[in-house]
């Protein structure tokens, strides 16, 4: 008798367990996935910089301008007015590339040397 309860107390203990273990991954997934609005713009950047980044942070990136195939893009940093990069991007020909600000929407991840963009595979046109 004795052993048939002390069963059922560990299944009941055991299954307690496994349902709050679910429970809490399914509350820390959902938390995850909730969208992240942008920050205020700060004071210093241009009014056209689109954000780039998610609830961890990001930048801010500004078309200058495009000229002979090469885009002058400006990134500042998330919360500062401070420019981080300020150079000319060329493609490497790899990508059809809109010539107009709307590139700035396709950007996905932006190194020191590299641009890659949001397509099908994440090319890296630049």
């Amino acid at each position: 008798m004795k052993t048939n309860k002390s069963v059922k107390i560990i299944l009941i203990v055991l299954a307690s367990i496994i349902a709050l273990v679910f429970i809490s991954v399914k509350v820390i997934d959902f938390g995850f996935k909730q969208p992240c609005p942008p920050p205020d713009k700060p004071k210093g950047i241009p009014t056209e910089a689109i954000w780039n980044g998610g609830c961890d942070g990001g930048y801010w990136i500004n078309l200058v301008g495009i000229k002979d195939d090469k885009y002058r893009i400006k990134i500042y940093l998330d919360y500062k007015a401070e420019v981080l990069m300020d150079a000319d991007f060329v493609s490497d020909g790899k990508c059809l590339l809109p010539l107009d600000s709307s590139v700035l929407k396709l950007i996905s991840v932006v190194d020191i040397d590299k641009i890659t963009l949001k397509t099908d595979k994440n090319k890296t046109c630049f």
